[in-house]
């Protein structure tokens, strides 16, 4: 009924002192709202250095509400 799914992903070396987060969702395949880019996350996070990128999604019966984020992990210079 319910899922969640990790990926995570590592550039060169992960440490990094600020994360940035961005999130798209779909209802029934039908209707996406959100943003769930890299170009995104970084304008929350202000990340201008990225060390690692992780994806994370959230099921709710298979295929009636995902969510789809992406995480970064980076340094502000």
């Amino acid at each position: 009924m319910y899922r969640e799914d990790n990926y995570p992903g590592k550039l060169g070396k992960a440490e990094g002192n600020v994360q940035g987060k961005a999130c798209a969702f779909s209802y029934l395949f039908l209707v996406s709202t959100g943003d769930a880019s890299i170009e995104e996350a970084k304008r929350v996070s202000k990340i201008t250095k990225i060390r690692s990128i992780d994806i994370q999604v959230h099921s709710i019966l298979t295929f009636f509400i995902i969510r789809h984020c992406l995480i970064l992990t980076g340094e502000i210079e």
